[in-house]
């Protein structure tokens, strides 16, 4: 529906197929200032993670899984790129099923057991040891400002290790995050 006030324009609710998933909720644009001012609140379930990122934002090989999140965001400019730097909301992500490209926890793995002497270590971990790691479930909160995720608990669940960690990414795809496995 979109409803029209002064020169707030809101389209609430706004529902679509997204990726293999779907996407439910509302924008309100102000085009009352100098710049255009924006508010934004979703809620996603299904999509597929891999297709989403690079397809719409070039990201590829970084994150795959079926993904499903809330977010709310506020922010304001006249170009994609202003827009995306200026954006502060915040939500929550779940990823099942899926993988973390550009991150080989198990050959980081294999390659420290094996200077400190564990030798089954090495071995177990050299012999899965992939390009990505495979997740069951991928979670956490996020706080979104310029132009950077942070997270304070992402947890990471998978068949041969648990990863919790903290710290932040870009929609770019850099990752500056602390990490215990």
């Amino acid at each position: 529906e979109l409803h029209l006030e002064g020169k707030v324009v809101t389209f609430d609710p706004v529902s679509f197929q997204l990726y293999g998933g779907n996407y439910q909720g509302m924008l309100s644009a102000d085009l009352g200032g100098a710049e255009p001012r924006y508010g934004y609140r979703s809620r996603i379930a299904g999509v597929n993670g891999e297709k989403f990122l690079a397809e719409n934002l070039g990201i590829k090989e970084l994150l795959a899984g079926t993904v499903s999140a809330d977010v709310t965001l506020e922010g304001g400019g006249s170009d994609l790129d202003r827009i995306l730097n200026s954006l502060k909301g915040r939500g929550t992500i779940r990823v099942e099923k899926g993988w973390i490209g550009r991150l080989n926890v198990m050959e980081g793995l294999a390659k420290t057991s094996n200077l400190l002497g564990e030798k089954t270590l090495a071995k177990v971990s050299s012999e899965i040891a992939k390009d990505r790691t495979e997740f069951s479930s991928l979670t956490g909160d996020i706080v979104l400002a310029g132009g950077r995720a942070t997270t304070d608990n992402l947890k990471v669940v998978s068949r041969d290790l648990d990863l919790a960690g903290k710290g932040s990414f870009t929609l770019a795809g850099m990752l500056d995050l602390d990490m215990k496995v």
